[in-house]
């Protein structure tokens, strides 16, 4: 996927502009991305993943960001 979208919850913010793929496998999602973007902050080794789809309850997102502090704090 290139230039994607990961909207995950009202009131949460998106992560835009995602770069890498995405993949289901059985019951679980999961997207490995080499960029992406939240709130303008550039992040890096994205990975989002829901173990469950058919519960869809918790979505589990780690990666590298780099920004100033009032980037953070929005």
């Amino acid at each position: 996927m290139t230039g994607g979208t990961l909207h995950y919850a009202e009131g949460w913010p998106d992560i835009k502009k995602i770069d890498g793929e995405l993949a289901f496998r059985g019951k679980r999602m999961q997207i490995n991305a080499q960029r992406g973007v939240i709130h303008g902050v550039p992040l890096s080794d994205v990975r989002a993943e829901m173990a469950d789809l058919a519960e869809g309850r918790l979505l589990t997102v780690t990666g590298d960001a780099e920004g100033t502090t009032p980037e953070f704090l929005k």
